[in-house]
């Protein structure tokens, strides 16, 4: 477990994107402590989102790079525990 905490405090990701859309990347989330950036498609990222949001989890996008972020996020916090 010690190692897991260890990767998320020192993972660094930079990025420029001059867009100021909800939609655009970083997808960052709802604790600020993951972010994401995703080029490709999710095909199920709807059903994981339902599955999320029937847990509690707010978005703050329509994208299905959020729902990687939002899913990493949940069980991050699940294993907290």
């Amino acid at each position: 477990m010690q190692e897991r905490q260890k990767l998320f405090q020192y993972c660094l990701m930079v990025w420029n994107d001059w867009n100021n859309d909800t939609n655009a990347h970083p997808h960052v989330g709802q604790e600020g402590k993951i972010a994401v950036v995703h080029n490709g498609i999710i095909e199920n990222y709807l059903e994981i989102k339902n599955s999320l949001i029937r847990k509690g989890v707010v978005f703050s996008s329509d994208t299905d790079t959020e729902v990687i972020v939002q899913l990493l996020e949940y069980y991050y916090k699940k294993n907290q525990t």
